[in-house]
């Protein structure tokens, strides 16, 4: 997925616009995320843009939905607040 990502932005924006980084983080919940300060890791990489993919199937397996749903809304808070495209 990521290098059909790459592929799509450099024939769209050319090859010297933007550069993919790509965060990946293992089995881990967005309850173990945010306790990670996962926000202040991603803002010291100083991007532009974040595409945020929620492990809904990592929280499947320890949360309840509703703990999910809480902790994905405040992931999104929190990297709202970085001042970055999301």
């Amino acid at each position: 997925m990521v290098s059909a990502l790459k592929k799509e932005l450099a024939i769209t924006y050319g090859s010297d616009v933007f550069t993919v980084k790509t965060l990946s983080y293992g089995s881990q919940t967005t309850d173990e995320l945010l306790s990670s300060h996962i926000a202040d890791q991603i803002n010291q990489l100083q991007l532009n843009i974040i595409l945020f993919e929620a492990p809904l199937k990592n929280d499947y397996q320890h949360l309840t939905l509703d703990e999910t749903l809480e902790n994905t809304d405040e992931m999104i808070h929190q990297l709202k607040d970085l001042k970055k495209t999301l």
